[in-house]
């Protein structure tokens, strides 16, 4: 009897959750994918125009400067895993104090993330504090913000600051499974730098994959508020991702919803796809993870 009600529990938590999902993931995203094939989304005069929508946007050249900006935002993960890694791993071991660094370093994860931009706007300006630290070595200010290469190098430094703290937590929580004996033998053996680091990366493989999948689609849809607070896509189109170039579309510049839809419905198929074939590559076929 005590089974029979619990089972069906559970399969009401279950088609719940699914209800849940449909509800405010679904019935959006069907919308947005619908509304792709359509024109004028706001008007009582809405048109079916089958791909026309896709053909144009794959003739548009700031369609696709905004997807290899996307692309070359990711560098912030392998940036971001590795110090989260390494400061994981000596906060393990324990040091004086780390208690109260494990408080600081969660810290930007409590601040909004447009709060954390603007300081970044400010440290990088041309009169801010970065450029004058820079004059005591009589290096010229720089226009950090006004040229591509020094703006993605501040918009990912914001971002790794922004998420530092839950990818250090992430493998902290991981590192807790790692067998004693072999923190033991690590210790003993006196290893030490990239080789701890190695040592400890294979043993926790399978989260880092997952980590390195959930950062992934962040790097795609998760960084609007920095951009438009840091360079709001400028110089130009030069800092404008994929996910900005939506907002762009749909609410400046003549408000092009159709493209808006369009744009928004080839980020989700791209994440997908890449998410899926990484996924297979990383998981697939493999029994020891």
């Amino acid at each position: 009897m005590l089974n029979s009600v619990h089972n069906q529990i559970l399969r009401f938590q279950v088609i719940v959750s699914y209800a849940i999902i449909f509800i405010f993931c679904g019935i959006p995203l069907s919308s947005v994918i619908i509304h792709s094939f359509t024109t004028n989304a706001l008007s009582s005069d809405i048109a079916f125009v089958g791909f026309r929508n896709y053909l144009s946007i794959m003739q548009d050249g700031v369609f696709w400067q905004s997807i290899l900006n996307s692309f070359i935002l990711l560098l912030y993960i392998p940036v971001l895993m590795f110090v989260g890694l390494w400061v994981a791993i000596y906060l393990r071991e324990g040091f004086a104090l780390s208690g109260l660094y494990k408080g600081i370093i969660v810290f930007p994860e409590i601040i909004a993330s447009l709060t954390v931009a603007g300081i970044f706007s400010c440290l990088f300006g041309y009169r801010g504090p970065v450029n004058a630290l820079l004059e005591l070595f009589n290096i010229p200010p720089l226009y950090w913000l006004g040229n591509k290469s020094s703006a993605f190098v501040v918009i990912i430094l914001c971002i790794i600051y922004t998420s530092f703290g839950w990818q250090t937590m992430i493998f902290s929580g991981a590192l807790t499974t790692v067998p004693q004996e072999i923190s033991s033998l690590i210790k003993v053996d006196g290893v030490r730098g990239l080789n701890k680091i190695k040592i400890y990366t294979y043993e926790i493989r399978k989260t880092i994959y997952h980590s390195f999948l959930l950062n992934l689609i962040y790097g795609f849809s998760s960084f609007f508020s920095i951009i438009y607070t840091l360079t709001k896509g400028g110089p130009g189109y030069n800092t404008t991702t994929i996910d900005y170039l939506i907002y762009l579309r749909a609410f400046k510049y003549g408000s092009d919803l159709s493209s808006a839809y369009t744009i928004a419905a080839i980020l989700f198929f791209v994440v997908m796809t890449l998410v899926t074939i990484l996924y297979n590559i990383l998981f697939g076929k493999r029994a020891d993870l």
